[in-house]
């Protein structure tokens, strides 16, 4: 048995050449195309333009309605205290106190600079007014 595409087909195929002429006289008559330039590159400025801001359109209008909230919220939210609130800090306890000055002190003597050594002190000269060889200095300093 046929199937319902092949029966169809078989009834139209000497349509076929006729159904030909007409689309190729058709196709005559149609005006042959002209080459037509290239479309001019856009500009680096369009380029950005259409890339940064036309492209993100839904995301510009999401962060102005995100800024519009923002903005709505603290106008509410100011108008309902019809003043700020300021923070106020209880006076630290007395031990709070006490550790704070011993930080403050224990800071003062580690950022303090340290205390120089005391200088050397210069070997006596010898009788005659002429310095001793190192050697023989030591035997004075040890003596005295």
């Amino acid at each position: 048995m046929k199937t319902s595409r092949e029966l169809l087909l078989a009834r139209h195929a000497d349509s076929r050449p006729r159904l030909d002429a007409i689309r190729a006289a058709v196709i005559a008559e149609l005006p042959s195309p002209r080459p037509t330039a290239p479309p001019p590159s856009p500009s680096l400025r369009s380029t950005l333009w259409e890339q940064l801001v036309v492209a993100g359109r839904p995301a510009w209008m999401a962060l102005g309605a995100a800024w519009v909230l923002i903005f709505l919220l603290d106008t509410a939210s100011s108008s309902v205290t019809g003043r700020p609130v300021v923070a106020t800090a209880s006076p630290p306890s007395p031990e709070v106190e006490s550790i704070l000055t011993a930080q403050r002190e224990l800071w003062v003597e580690l950022t303090s600079p340290a205390e120089p050594a005391p200088p050397a002190k210069e070997p006596a000269a010898s009788p005659s007014g002429a310095r001793l060889p190192l050697h023989r200095r030591d035997h004075l300093t040890t003596s005295a």
